[in-house]
């Protein structure tokens, strides 16, 4: 026993922190959703790391400028600045190379309503301008932090009384650094509950809808942590590879278990003096300018950071709307800039650059539960090999090996090559047996068990008994009947699944008004054109299936308070979607045509924005999709509903114009003289919207929920050894 706990003594910190790694990873298959609580001491663990970053930053950028003379300052601004360049090109060129990877498959756009939704704006100036340090401290911006703190250090330049400053300021970095080495210590703990929890929780679907974005990812996450970059230093310093890889192993694991780049900050900044004073190209300026270069640069976009645009990308070949070579400068100069404000603003600005659907937006938030993670990783490195050719370069070290150079980049470009290669290949099998979008659409289900209900695929011809005359209200207090009028092809809110039942959102609220009014149901098809007709002579109670609120609608028919909001879109083809992106460019088209619902009210509204439009009527939408004999460029639809059919029918897409947004209110319909039915849906309705139930609906049906498994997530304790349920 003596013997093992001397050995175990003799692991390094990276081994204890890839020991924790992999039991977490154990633990979270073993224990699968059990292990959700661990995140409490991950979180935990995070807290103790981050508590000494901040004071780190101010006090080594200010001590570090303060000790450079001006010329210093100036040379390393303009050396720091063109490697920063180097390094994103090194980023935009693995970007651009990486769809070469992905596999040939046909998609549509993503069943979602936030296509529609504003990006919340940043305030940028609250961000990088310090009005108050203290509050810019206490908010973690970062930026504001430290430009405050450089613009103290450079004040100090220029003042001679500054030695007993400058040395306390050493003392006080000297006592963080050791608290944050000894929070360290503590990283396979966290790293073992981080680990677990997020191994645990996480779904095989999310991984299996964003496996090629996701291998993609992480093939170039290798490439650039372990090749391109550790070589990169040895070309151009007297620093090895191997001295590169192998000293900074515990910050990369750190990085990649805790999924933050800042709370190793001041770990990489030590081990980069380690490097220098091991190959003994420690000067007396060595570990200023490391405290300077580095943190100042973290706050700069970085090979990681800039990486994370790959998703665009794969967004737009997700969709069928892969971006040109000609669109590639654009998306270099707008992706760099917009990542300063961090990906969780850009990749939605970049989604709406490049006119790609931006409810995929989702989707990059799930991979980054995983990607985040290996991310980290590479903007670990990505900041220490920054640092040590930055710092080369200010200490007169700097040695480019030009024959060397030339060598490793050919064999860089064959490993690449090689890689994409095989991750196309991988990848083209891997997804050969996914289903498809459109089949998920086929196989949602009800959220909840149906009530009794007879579904007729044709209207019956039969007379109505004295019963059904009666008013709707009274019928249902005695338990009757509750005659429902639907459309068949009206994604997402009624149409037939692969199973031949009827479902749909509109299907789905129907059961539960029936199951709570302890009635039965029948279901009668109509046409639009007829709906006021068929209500109005009581051959059904209400009417289902996306039905629009409409001035003419009102002065026909009763409407009960709406139990959605849509908004109005147009679906074109795939390669139209960009003559269709604002309003003043429809305006201008000549002889553009589009179908419109059997409706003066929907005429009328878009006769008045696009005057010199054809506006043809179309009985169905899916007319359009399937013979399109009007020869159309459009068709007015509900975003919420065209991004359905867009799954079914990937060629297409939904566009809405710029820059009006219309919404449209969609209800129940019935008879004119059916008024008190009308209040009490409307009441109804708005129960289910305070008790959440329209909500679940929503998540369910638009936003496509309801293809996801809801199934436990697999786990040994439950799948393989059953000791639970």
């Amino acid at each position: 026993m003596k013997r093992i706990l001397i050995r175990l003594r003799q692991f390094s910190l990276s081994a204890w922190i890839f020991i924790g790694l992999a039991a977490g990873i154990l633990c979270g298959l073993v224990f699968g959703e059990y292990c959700a609580d661990l995140k409490i001491v991950g979180d935990a663990f995070i807290r103790l790391l981050q508590m000494t970053i901040l004071p780190y930053i101010v006090v080594s950028l200010i001590k570090g400028f303060g000790s450079l003379s001006a010329q210093t300052a100036r040379d390393l601004f303009a050396r720091g600045g063109v490697l920063l360049l180097l390094f994103w090109g090194i980023s935009l060129v693995v970007v651009f190379l990486l769809p070469l990877s992905f596999p040939h498959v046909q998609s549509g756009s993503f069943f979602s309503a936030t296509m529609i939704r504003s990006v919340e704006s940043v305030d940028f100036l609250e961000v990088y301008i310090p009005a108050n340090p203290f509050s810019s401290l206490t908010n973690s911006f970062v930026p504001a932090v430290v430009l405050f703190s450089i613009s103290l250090g450079v004040a100090l330049i220029g003042i001679t009384e500054k030695g007993v400053l400058l040395e306390s300021l050493g003392t006080l970095s000297d006592a963080l650094v050791r608290v944050a080495k000894f929070v360290v210590w503590l990283t396979p703990v966290g790293v073992f509950a981080i680990t677990a929890s997020a191994a645990g929780t996480m779904t095989i679907q999310q991984l299996a809808r964003l496996q090629v974005y996701f291998v993609t990812f992480n093939v170039a996450i290798l490439l650039l942590t372990f090749w391109i970059l550790p070589m990169l230093v040895a070309v151009t310093t007297p620093i090895r590879y191997r001295d590169v890889v192998g000293p900074s192993r515990a910050a990369l694991l750190t990085a990649f278990a805790t999924d933050n780049l800042f709370i190793v900050l001041p770990v990489l900044m030590t081990t980069c003096a380690d490097v220098f004073r091991r190959y003994e190209l420690e000067t007396e300026e060595t570990r200023t300018y490391i405290d300077v270069i580095a943190p100042v640069s973290f706050n700069f976009p970085n090979v990681a950071t800039l990486l994370k645009l790959l998703f665009v990308l794969f967004a737009g070949w997700f969709t069928g709307s892969a971006l040109q070579i000609s669109d590639y400068p654009g998306f270099a100069v707008a992706g760099t800039l917009s990542m300063f404000g961090g990906a969780k603003l850009s990749i939605p600005f970049m989604l709406d650059t490049f006119r790609l659907p931006a409810d995929l937006f989702q989707l990059y938030l799930v991979a980054g539960i995983v990607n985040s993670r290996s991310g980290s990783m590479l903007a670990a490195m990505s900041l220490f090999c920054f640092t040590i050719i930055s710092t080369a370069a200010m200490t007169g070290v700097l040695s480019v090996q030009w024959r060397r150079l030339g060598s490793n980049a050919l064999a860089s470009m064959a490993v690449l090559a090689v890689s994409l290669i095989g991750t196309r290949g991988f990848l083209s099998h891997a997804t050969s047996g996914q289903p498809s979008l459109a089949e998920s659409v086929g196989r949602i289900q009800l959220v909840r068990n149906p009530s009794p209900a007879v579904v007729y695929r044709e209207a019956p011809d039969r007379a109505l008994t004295a019963e059904e005359l009666q008013p709707t209200l009274t019928r249902l207090r005695r338990g009757g009947t509750l005659r429902v009028g639907y459309l068949p092809n009206t994604l997402p809110y009624s149409y037939f699944n692969d199973q031949d039942d009827l479902v749909g959102f509109d299907i789905d609220l129907v059961h539960l008004l029936a199951d709570e009014a302890d009635c039965q149901l029948e279901f009668i098809p109509f046409e639009y054109g007829t709906l006021p007709d068929r209500l109005n002579s009581g051959q059904f109670d209400l009417a289902v299936s996306g039905i629009p609120v409409t001035t003419e609608g009102l002065a026909r028919m009763q409407f009960s308070q709406a139990y959605l909001d849509v908004s109005l879109a147009l679906v074109v083809p795939d390669h139209l979607r960009q003559e269709f992106a604002t309003m003043d460019q429809i305006r201008d088209m000549d002889g553009v045509r589009i179908g419109i619902p059997e409706s003066s009210y929907f005429r009328k509204k878009l006769t008045a924005a696009f005057p010199d439009a054809e506006l043809i009527e179309v009985p169905s939408i899916r007319s359009y999709f399937e013979k399109n004999t009007h020869g159309l460029d459009a068709v007015l639809v509900d975003a919420e509903g065209g991004a359905a059919w867009t799954l079914l029918h990937p060629g297409f897409h939904v566009v809405i114009p710029e820059p009006v947004k219309t919404r449209q209110p969609l209800a129940f319909a019935v008879a004119q003289e059916n008024g008190a039915f009308a209040e009490f849906l409307s009441d109804w309705i708005a129960l289910k919207r305070s008790t959440g139930e329209l909500d679940e609906l929503f998540d369910h049906w638009i936003l496509g929920r309801g293809a996801e498994s809801k199934e436990p997530r697999w786990c040994v304790i439950r799948d393989v050894l059953h000791w639970v349920e």
